[in-house]
């Protein structure tokens, strides 16, 4: 992923490595295991925390409800 053009840093939708497209929720959120979800994905795919920006591939922390650990996906696309 490259940084946008604009300079911003909080895209609207996201393209994960998974396939998963994630948008971002609004509102209150409850957390998940301490953390709290800041997307929701195709196939019932939570984002947790913040997207990782600290280097040229971006990452996210996932929660998938099949299975009872989170895991890592790489960000492909993001659009602001």
């Amino acid at each position: 992923v490259f940084a946008a053009e604009s300079g911003r840093l909080d895209p609207w939708i996201i393209e994960l490595d998974t396939g998963a497209s994630c948008g971002p929720y609004t509102g209150a959120m409850s957390s998940l295991g301490g953390e709290t979800p800041t997307f929701g994905c195709t196939g019932g795919v939570n984002v947790l925390g913040p997207i990782d920006t600290t280097t040229p591939l971006w990452t996210v922390q996932l929660d998938d409800p099949n299975t009872t650990a989170s895991r890592q996906a790489q960000v492909l696309i993001a659009w602001n």
